[in-house]
């Protein structure tokens, strides 16, 4: 005799055992309320999942692809890939809220999350966010590592604090958001968009940013020191007490930025444009070869050579 899946699902409540290889793909599934549960390989593709709650269960090679899940909550939940990965590709969450969740080696590709909460404390490991859409999505402490995030989008979305390490983020889109006292470590965030983002004493050390858009960004007292930001983009950005040491920004634009009490030692501006920016001070640039100054930071450039 088949017994359906929501009594295998009460049956494994009652006795604790693991629920392995339940297939639920296509299923609508509505008001659960599943406890200490582990789901290993488990199929829950096309699924509708909504107003129901997963305390402190543990979801192993789970495929949620195109599923769609509303008003749910997965406190305490941990989603780990150890063979394969736990796959949101293309699932859709609305309104669903996670409390000190865990996510390692998940799959977030195409998945688009609205309105939903993330906890005080949660971190992502080995994750893929190609192409994901976060929208009105509340991060508190966020510890992001090993993982892609190239084509992220983050709209309308807010983190308490955010550590970033070894990964990749080629095209990221972080603009408009509160950044402040972020950390990132051995990144390369190639092309990321933070237009309009408030990235105050963050620390952006030594990462790849190259092609990056800072646009009227509010970098004050950020460390980007040995960055390499060759033709990135800082028109307008607020850079005041901004740690710019051996920075490499060659055809990198700074045009109306604000420079007060901004280190700029060691740094590489060849061919940087200047035009309007406010308080620079190039007497510490190593490099200034063929940029476009302000008449200001001209007489105060001894090293610059005009084209």
């Amino acid at each position: 005799m088949t017994l359906d899946p929501l009594t295998i699902l009460a049956q494994a409540q009652n006795s604790g055992q693991p629920v392995v290889g339940l297939d639920l793909g296509g299923q609508d599934l509505d008001r659960l309320n599943v406890r200490s549960l582990v789901f290993d390989h488990c199929r829950l593709v096309g699924a509708r999942i909504a107003d129901s709650s997963f305390l402190d269960c543990l979801f192993q090679d789970c495929d949620f692809s195109e599923a769609v899940l509303v008003n749910n909550s997965f406190s305490r939940g941990r989603f780990i890939g150890p063979l394969t990965k736990v796959n949101f590709n293309h699932s859709v969450f609305k309104a669903c809220s996670f409390d000190a969740p865990l996510f390692s080696a998940v799959d977030w590709s195409r998945t688009s999350i609205y309105d939903s909460d993330f906890g005080p404390q949660a971190k992502f490991s080995g994750c893929v966010f190609s192409s994901a859409i976060f929208g009105q999505v509340k991060f508190g402490q966020t510890v992001i590592k090993d993982s892609r995030l190239d084509f992220w989008i983050l709209r309308e979305s807010s983190f308490g604090s955010l550590e970033l390490s070894n990964s990749f983020g080629a095209n990221f889109q972080a603009a408009s958001l509160s950044l402040r006292g972020a950390r990132a470590v051995n990144c390369d965030l190639t092309g990321a968009n933070f237009q309009n983002s408030d990235l105050t004493k963050a620390t952006l050390k030594d990462l790849t940013l190259v092609g990056a858009f800072f646009a009227n960004a509010n970098l004050a007292e950020a460390d980007l020191s040995g960055a390499e930001a060759s033709r990135a983009i800082f028109q307008g950005a607020n850079l005041t007490g901004a740690n710019l040491t051996n920075l490499k920004a060659t055809y990198a634009d700074f045009s109306r930025a604000h420079f007060a009490f901004a280190r700029l030692k060691g740094a590489d501006l060849t061919r940087a444009n200047f035009h309007r920016a406010k308080d620079l001070d190039l007497r510490d640039a190593a490099q200034v070869h063929g940029a476009r100054l302000t008449d200001e930071a001209l007489a105060r450039a001894e090293d610059f050579q005009p084209l």
